[in-house]
């Protein structure tokens, strides 16, 4: 299995698939897992072969931290590289007693005993959630809780007066006001630290994703705790960081997509037909192209784009099909395909929208107005 995986690693550039011919892909699901495997089995061989005892070692992915005795740093990298010839470690000494692991430094005290503190690599930004930003209010105040959480629970108890100073320089550069930093951090001093057990919290509540737009979101989240108060939204931001970079994958042909609502725009109207579609989009206009044939004029249940194709004698552009939006749940994708229906001028029948509920009516015709405008 681990053989075939390698050996069908695939990748695509410019529409041209590519072999990889070392390695599993990068995004593959099974590459965390043999990365994993191959460290277990180069740490077991390199332990076999080293000449004194390793005191403790930890690991997390290809990041390991060994106690060994002083000045034989050398031998363990050496066999580590050893091991075999395309992979190659580099390591990091311990300096005035301390080394950086993940965000933790550990600091080797006189006692023998060892210290941490919360870590931060030098060539972090600080950079995180700005107060400014279309965020909801809870997620900034989570931002300043989770900081605390981090700089207490990983270090020791006499770093902490220094990692909440810390903490309020890096909240300030992102734009956080200083009071609303003093007080969700004396807050949770209060509530958490004096609180060894915490709070689980109502195990009964649900959450359901919601889209963050300001002003709205609130409103529509007290609504549904009025009406029922086991219920929360749990906001996300339309916009995302990733929306700011150019996409380096190869993008998939439209025709070759799938789960989706499309508009055909007729040659001789300018009216619509609109669907929808869990299979390829090409299959799909396929059958639409198959149902206006002459040898289906006489069929009795047709299509709303078949039957405007008889009746009026028009032509529909398949060449020119616009996908509207991709949506993998089929009852969303439904009532997005009536709402596409709704805002469009369409052949569509009036049994396709029967099912959207009235709520819409009024935000529909308001927001066909402003496009018109």
């Amino acid at each position: 299995m681990v053989e075939y995986i390698f050996d069908s690693s695939y990748f695509s550039f410019n529409g041209v698939i590519y072999v990889q011919i070392d390695g599993a892909a990068m995004g593959n699901p099974a590459s965390g897992t043999l990365a994993a495997l191959v460290m277990d089995e180069v740490i077991t061989i390199s332990l076999r072969t080293l000449t004194f005892d390793v005191h403790f070692i930890k690991l997390y992915v290809d990041d390991t931290i060994f106690s060994i005795p002083k000045g034989k740093s050398d031998e363990l990298l050496l066999k580590f590289n050893n091991v075999h010839h395309k992979l190659q470690f580099t390591i990091e000494r311990e300096s005035e007693a301390t080394i950086p692991f993940l965000d933790i430094l550990l600091i080797r005290n006189e006692d023998g005993t060892i210290s941490t503190n919360w870590y931060t690599k030098p060539t972090s930004s600080g950079r995180m959630l700005n107060y400014r930003s279309q965020h909801p209010t809870s997620q900034k105040i989570a931002t300043i809780t989770n900081l605390m959480f981090r700089a207490i629970h990983l270090s020791d108890e006499r770093f902490h007066r220094e990692n909440e100073l810390k903490i309020t320089e890096l909240l300030t550069k992102n734009n956080y006001p200083t009071t609303l930093v003093k007080r969700v951090l004396n807050q949770y001093k209060r509530k958490v630290l004096t609180d060894s057990a915490g709070s689980r919290g109502d195990e009964r509540t649900r959450y359901y994703r919601f889209p963050y737009i300001q002003g709205l979101s609130e409103n529509m989240s007290r609504a549904l705790q009025q009406t029922n108060p086991s219920t929360r939204l749990a906001f996300y931001p339309l916009k995302c960081v990733s929306s700011l970079f150019s996409k380096i994958k190869d993008k998939t042909p439209d025709d070759l997509q799938s789960e989706l609502i499309y508009k055909i725009p007729c040659k001789d109207c300018s009216r619509c037909y609109i669907g929808m579609t869990k299979q390829y989009l090409k299959n799909r206009v396929y059958q639409h192209r198959y149902d206006c044939r002459t040898i289906n004029k006489d069929k009795n249940e047709k299509t709303a784009l078949a039957a405007h194709h008889f009746n009026e004698d028009h032509n529909f552009d398949f060449e020119n099909v616009t996908i509207l939006e991709k949506e993998k749940n089929y009852k969303r994708r439904c009532i997005g395909e009536m709402v596409h229906i709704s805002l469009n001028e369409t052949v569509n029948l009036r049994t396709d929208v029967q099912n959207l509920s009235t709520i819409y009516h009024n935000i529909l015709e308001r927001y066909k107005r402003m496009i018109r405008s």
